[in-house]
């Protein structure tokens, strides 16, 4: 269980706060949507989990443990990050998921090591791109060997924030369904930061709503009513479902 207990964050201590009394908690096997309009703090709440970010106050506590106490070898293994930024070197696609094994890497990569990172590849449908350089790939397969970096990691958590930004329809789809899949087969705990509204509904279970720096409400899709959407984002909408689904319209 990943425990988020009155957190408060600000950049200093003159500054405003941008995080305030959060509370929840992020139980494994669930893919969870971090919504909220820009500024709400979204991003900012996954880099205090990932610690790049110290609170200013409360506490993460990672099964029972804080997070603060953990080793940054031993939070690796538990937390993966993928920021909104991801800069493409001329590394080989392979060699570049297998830093992904960093933590598990005393002297040089066993084969269990690159035994688990050819599965990872494999999973994601990356093989065929494992001895090609990575600033030479889509953008779309560029995101997918970032969450295999971090998949590599073998992680309890994976942060994910704005996966889906600058991807097309289909690798949107694509992304979020392998992620989903991951985070139910493997029970990793998957905390996304998004912002489109069906993108959610149809691949997440659980949903954070953020509003002024706040939890505004903490749950499943219920949750997501015409009159939360429009404190949150100031727009109306309706819910409609369409063929089994729910689907998000803007009126």
């Amino acid at each position: 269980m990943l425990e988020i207990k009155n957190l408060d964050f600000a950049y200093g201590p003159k500054s405003k706060t941008v995080l305030k009394n959060i509370s929840c908690q992020i139980e494994p096997g669930h893919l969870t949507a971090i919504l909220g309009n820009n500024g709400a703090g979204k991003s900012t709440l996954l880099k205090c989990l990932s610690r790049i970010h110290k609170i200013s106050g409360g506490q993460i506590l990672l099964d029972g443990q804080d997070i603060y106490k953990l080793s940054r070898l031993d939070l690796a293994k538990k937390i993966a990050y993928v920021g909104q930024k991801t800069q493409a070197s001329h590394t080989m696609v392979f060699d570049t998921v297998l830093l992904g094994r960093r933590p598990y890497i005393k002297w040089e990569a066993s084969s269990q090591d690159k035994n688990i990172v050819s599965e990872i590849l494999q999973k994601l449908n990356l093989s065929s791109y494992a001895s090609s350089y990575v600033d030479q790939v889509s953008g779309g397969e560029l995101q997918k060997i970032v969450l295999a970096r971090a998949l590599a990691q073998e992680p309890k958590y994976l942060l994910l924030d704005e996966p889906t930004s600058n991807l097309d329809p289909y690798n949107q789809q694509e992304i979020l369904k392998i992620v989903r899949e991951i985070c139910s087969q493997e029970n990793i705990g998957g905390l996304i930061v998004i912002h489109d509204l069906n993108l959610a509904i149809k691949y997440c279970d659980r949903f954070l709503l953020i509003k002024d720096s706040q939890v505004y409400g903490y749950g499943g899709l219920d949750l997501l009513s015409p009159q939360a959407i429009k404190d949150l984002y100031k727009i109306d909408v309706d819910i409609v479902d369409y063929k089994g689904q729910k689907l998000i319209v803007a009126l």
